[in-house]
């Protein structure tokens, strides 16, 4: 049966190109292609610059393309507002907003709280800490709380809305690689027939992918598994040497 949902293209970008308003005469994306099964935890790396986060922007709908289609779930994203595909996708960036109230308040926003992604995204252990827990005041944008307790409040608020695909830009660089490692695993388990996308530079949020995608130059220039890319893809060993996984 999981075979057979991850046989199913949930996202697909067919010869995307794209340009910038602000700077025409720069290509981001050149005929980029690129496939994501449903139920694929897959992440997209590169060199800065390369197009990864246009990606991101362009699945998200704050930009469209110049040429090419972007189709998720069987329907081109030309036909749909900007509200239903956002519906569709939970994002959660490299610094997200947390209100200022409490995590409780926090995680309702997305419906009922589960505590079942409570415990996956070890938030228990930021409730404890606090002096009134679940309801403690959390200050202006998250104060209360470190980088990475700020991070995983935010993954816990995105895997509560259900959404099926989980777009994830950078939004566990500030957790150990442990709990990293951790918390994706975890995700994997719970819900393993959600889609998970992580744009990434720190290699231990990514090496147990089920593809990875390497973006260089507005283009994929190779996809695959973590050692195969480390065997076969010089772009891929560059990233890997410099740290910049």
């Amino acid at each position: 049966k999981q075979s057979t949902s991850r046989s199913k293209k949930i996202i697909e970008f067919k010869d995307v190109s794209f340009t910038y308003p602000a700077r025409p005469d720069r290509a981001v994306l050149s005929k980029l292609n690129l496939a994501i099964n449903a139920g694929e935890f897959v992440a997209i790396v590169g060199p800065s610059g390369g197009g990864k986060s246009t990606i991101a922007q362009l699945l998200l709908k704050f930009f469209e393309s110049d040429n090419g289609s972007v189709v998720v779930n069987g329907v081109n994203l030309a036909d749909v507002t900007p509200n239903q595909i956002r519906s569709f996708i939970s994002y959660v960036e490299q610094d997200p907003y947390i209100f200022s109230t409490s995590i409780r308040d926090n995680l309702e926003l997305s419906g009922v709280i589960s505590d079942d992604i409570v415990k996956i995204t070890a938030l228990g252990e930021v409730i404890e800490r606090l002096p009134e827990g679940f309801d403690s005041a959390l200050g202006a944008r998250g104060a209360q709380l470190s980088g990475g307790e700020r991070q995983r409040v935010a993954i816990a608020r995105a895997l509560m809305r259900g959404s099926e695909i989980l777009l994830l830009d950078e939004a566990t660089s500030a957790l150990d690689q442990k709990s990293e490692r951790e918390i994706l695993s975890n995700i994997r388990k719970l819900l393993p027939n959600k889609t998970i996308i992580s744009i990434a530079h720190r290699i231990a949020s990514i090496e147990h992918a089920d593809r990875i995608f390497v973006v260089d130059s507005g283009v994929v220039v190779a996809s695959g598994k973590h050692a195969d890319l480390l065997q076969q893809c010089s772009v891929y060993q560059k990233l890997c040497s410099e740290d910049k996984l």
